[in-house]
C-alpha cells in the first residue's frame, strides 16, 4: 500500500493529465466488463432448463394363434349351380331298338347317336321320371354373308334308353333308310330332320322335376346320307340354364 502511495505521489502530475485520466478510465471500464461477464457466466451456469417428463404405460399385444375349428361336412355349402348329373362322351353306334313309325312294331338294328349321363349320387328314381328332356335341332347357315339358324326339328320329350352300368343314355338321332330322325317319347313317332347340310346341332335341355332347375348341353352331329355314316361330339358341356 505504501509503495502505491509513493508511486502516486511521484506520478501525480501524469495521473491528473489527460493521458492519465484516460488510462484510469479505460482501466476502470475493462475491470467493469470483466466483472460483468464473470457474473453473467455464473448466473447462466445456475439456470437449469427441465423438459417435461412423459410416463408411457407399456403396450401389450396379444395374438391368438389358435386355428379356427374346421367346418363340419354338414356346414360346407354345396355349389348352387352344381348339377345332380354330369355328361360323358356321346357315342354313335349300332343299336337294336323298336321301330314305332309306319305301324312297325318290331326291333331292328339301326345307327344311333346317344348322349350319355351319370348321376353324382345314387338316383332313387328312374332317370326318365326325374328329368324331362327337350331337344332343339338347328342348322347354322349363312346367306349373303349373314349367319342364321335353320330349325329343322324340336322334341318336347326325348327318349331315354335303358341304363347300363350306371350310365343313362338319351337318344339324340336315328339313321334309317338314308334319313336322319329325332325320336319323341310321347307319341312314339319319329320326326325327320329335313337338313340342307350334313352338320345339325342338337341342344339338349334337361328339366329336374324335383326342383324345376334346367341344365343345358349342346351336341354337333355329322351325317352323310350316301355313306350312311353318323358321328356325334359334345361342344358345350352340361351347364345351368
Amino acid at each position: 500500500m505504501k509503495d502505491i502511495l509513493v508511486w502516486f505521489s511521484d506520478n501525480k502530475e501524469w495521473v491528473f493529465s489527460g493521458i492519465g485520466v484516460s488510462a484510469v478510465v479505460g482501466l476502470v471500464a475493462i475491470s467493469y466488463k470483466v466483472f460483468r461477464s464473470t457474473g453473467e457466466g455464473v448466473t447462466r451456469n445456475n439456470v437449469v432448463t427441465q423438459s417435461p417428463s412423459l410416463t408411457q404405460s407399456p403396450v401389450v399385444n396379444i395374438t391368438n394363434n389358435a386355428a379356427p375349428p374346421a367346418p363340419s361336412r354338414n356346414s360346407i355349402p354345396k355349389p348352387v349351380n352344381e348339377a345332380p348329373l354330369f355328361s360323358i362322351n356321346p357315342i354313335a353306334v349300332e343299336r337294336s331298338i323298336q321301330l314305332f313309325d309306319a305301324g312297325i312294331d318290331d326291333y331292328t338294328t339301326v345307327m344311333v347317336c346317344i348322349a350319355r349321363f351319370k348321376m353324382r349320387r345314387d338316383l332313387q328314381t328312374p332317370m326318365q321320371s326325374r328329368f324331362e328332356v327337350s331337344i332343339d335341332y338347328v342348322e347354322k347357315l349363312s346367306a349373303s354373308g349373314m349367319p342364321y339358324e335353320n330349325r329343322v326339328a324340336h322334341i318336347n320329350q326325348a327318349q331315354w334308353l335303358p341304363p347300363s352300368n350306371g350310365v343313362h343314355e338319351l337318344l339324340l338321332a336315328v339313321e334309317s333308310g338314308h334319313r336322319l330322325y329325332a325320336v319323341s317319347a310321347t307319341d312314339d313317332r319319329w320326326a325327320e330332320l329335313d337338313l340342307q347340310q350334313d352338320r345339325p346341332f342338337a341342344t339338349v335341355i334337361l328339366t329336374d322335376l324335383t326342383d324345376g332347375r334346367k341344365w343345358e348341353c349342346v351336341y354337333a352331329l355329322t351325317y352323310h346320307p350316301h355313306s350312311c355314316s353318323l358321328a356325334v361330339r359334345q361342344i358345350v358341356d352340361l351347364r345351368h340354364k
